[in-house]
């Protein structure tokens, strides 16, 4: 497989114009014709959204505005990068933080100035070929057709190409996607014996920590970061573990020494700063809300809850008059947005209250919930749970109670987010008042999935899934019912072929994509599904 570079098509993005002008005379003598400059992200995203492009050279420093790993961020995110593509970045720069900020990021390349006309090519023709092989495998998993990528993954493998390893890599990665942890193992115990790599030795403690071994999971991080004290995203995991036992002090301990390795990333800040507040470690998480702000500044990631955060720790923190100003800041940045707005007015009505201003809370506290119920979308979880929480501190059980019931009865199956309600239970002091709830949930979810799945042993395939959606239109965010509901949809799939039952199901796989159900949750039932597409194409067309 041969790479012609005279056909592709290059956004060239440089602010530099002497440097802009020395690659351009590069690309032009390696018979490169169609390049397009941008001398800044603005530009070069204006020209991503016009017209597709199979090479992207970004300098890292484009001077005022976003710097290219912010826009690789935001082209990911909006889809607007084709799988075929590579991105690489440019940069003078060798800087630990500058590297390790980079790999976060995962461009295709990270070229070091200087280099000539030669070292592009290669690091060009290397990267486009990689793509060209993988490309059919990413669109696979892009169109959630795990079925189809892990049959193009073994495909290549059986070739035995110069990729081999990369191709175990992401034959692996597919099987973790499904939660087939015993070929994930496999395979990275078949890399481990001829190579010790640190990113197999994580996948072990990836399916260690996905099986309930969690000490072992422990073990193996630890053991990586001694060994491999910059690999970054074994922080991430061991951070996640001690969150998942409910060790937070440890989980922030973890995510301060990967910050202080690479403080560039957003998303990792953010959880420094949730971690930290909860801690009660406030200086802390101001530090990490205040760099999440000044991050967030030219990112995609950019958040109106981000300010509401800082604001709340300053205010925990007695910093009253910093908590206004962040809140005046939260204002200017997310006008005209109404959810924006409702965080405002409900960490505006807990300043009141710090400050021994109940009629002025109370004034801020009602805004919020007026304006929450004239939106007609309805309002994150997170900031649901926050508006309970200020309707309780008002000493408005019944109100709060209210929002919440939906919100555990939605959510009773989020480990996470339940246990985000627990706390505030305990931060609040209200003496278990949503235990009996969540256990009566608990209790109506295993009894519901009990009646269904007995309904359908006794062949009463349509009574059970009247049963699973009736639940399910009171309960639109339960993802275990969703679950009951694909699974009974898959075996309607499999029995009746036609056009409706294909299509409906496709539309719950969407549906299961928005309520974020773990790919491994989700991932053996699409390949089911998938492996029926075939003889189902001519009633999706």
């Amino acid at each position: 497989m041969t790479i012609n570079l005279a056909d592709k098509k290059i956004l060239l993005i440089e602010d530099n114009p002497f440097m802009r002008k020395s690659i351009c005379s590069m690309l032009y003598t390696l018979d490169i014709e169609h390049v397009v400059e941008a001398s800044n992200a603005g530009k070069a995203l204006a020209a991503i959204r016009k017209r597709s492009f199979d090479i992207i050279l970004a300098d890292y420093n484009l001077g005022v505005g976003k710097n290219s790993l912010q826009l690789l961020e935001e082209v990911r995110t909006l889809k607007l990068l084709p799988f075929k593509a590579i991105f690489i970045i440019i940069s003078g720069e060798q800087t630990p933080q500058m590297v390790l900020g980079a790999m976060d990021v995962k461009p295709d390349e990270y070229l070091t100035k200087p280099f000539n006309a030669h070292q592009l090519s290669i690091r060009l023709k290397r990267n486009l070929l990689l793509k060209q092989l993988l490309c059919p495998i990413q669109q696979a998993v892009d169109d959630n057709n795990y079925a189809q990528a892990i049959h193009y993954c073994d495909q290549l493998l059986r070739q035995k190409t110069q990729h081999h390893l990369i191709l175990l890599r992401k034959r692996a990665e597919l099987a973790l996607a499904i939660d087939d942890l015993t070929k994930a193992e496999e395979i990275y115990l078949q890399i481990l014996q001829r190579r010790e790599l640190p990113w197999a030795r994580l996948g072990l403690g990836i399916i260690a920590f996905r099986a309930g071994h969690i000490e072992q999971a422990i073990d193996l991080f630890n053991s990586i970061l001694q060994k491999t004290p910059l690999f970054i995203e074994c922080y991430d995991w061991l951070s996640q573990v001690y969150q998942q036992i409910d060790q937070p002090e440890k989980a922030e301990h973890i995510l301060s020494k990967a910050v202080e390795l690479s403080p560039n990333a957003i998303l990792r800040q953010k959880k420094l700063g949730a971690t930290a507040y909860r801690n009660q470690h406030l200086e802390h998480a101001e530090n990490a809300f205040k760099q999440v702000i000044k991050l967030g500044k030219n990112s995609i990631h950019k958040s109106s809850g981000d300010f509401a955060a800082l604001a709340k720790t300053y205010n925990d923190n007695n910093k009253t008059h910093d908590a206004f100003n962040v809140l005046n800041m939260l204002r200017d940045e997310f006008r005209h947005d109404s959810e924006a707005e409702i965080r405002a007015l409900l960490v505006e009505s807990e300043i009141h209250l710090h400050r021994k201003a109940p009629k002025q809370a109370d004034d801020s506290l009602n805004k919020a919930l007026n304006l929450s119920q004239s939106i007609e979308k309805s309002l994150p979880k997170e900031l649901l749970l926050e508006l309970s929480k200020t309707c309780f501190l008002h000493k408005k059980e019944s109100l709060a109670l209210e929002i919440l019931s939906p919100l555990i009865k939605n959510h009773i199956d989020d480990e996470g987010f339940i246990a985000e309600i627990q706390h505030m239970q305990k931060q609040l002091d209200l003496k278990g008042f949503s235990d009996n709830l969540i256990k009566q949930t608990k209790k109506e979810l295993i009894d519901l999935n009990n009646r269904g799945v007995a309904l359908f042993e006794q062949g009463k395939i349509e009574e059970a899934l009247s049963l699973f959606e009736n639940a399910f239109e009171r309960m639109p965010h339960n993802q275990t019912i969703l679950l009951n509901i694909i699974k009974i949809q898959l075996f309607k799939l499999k029995t009746e072929k036609n056009q409706h039952n294909y299509q409906k199901i496709q539309n719950q796989l969407r549906l299961a994509q928005e309520l974020e159900i773990p790919q491994q949750k989700i991932g053996q039932l699409q390949i089911e599904i998938n492996q029926l597409q075939p003889q189902h194409e001519k009633y999706a067309n």
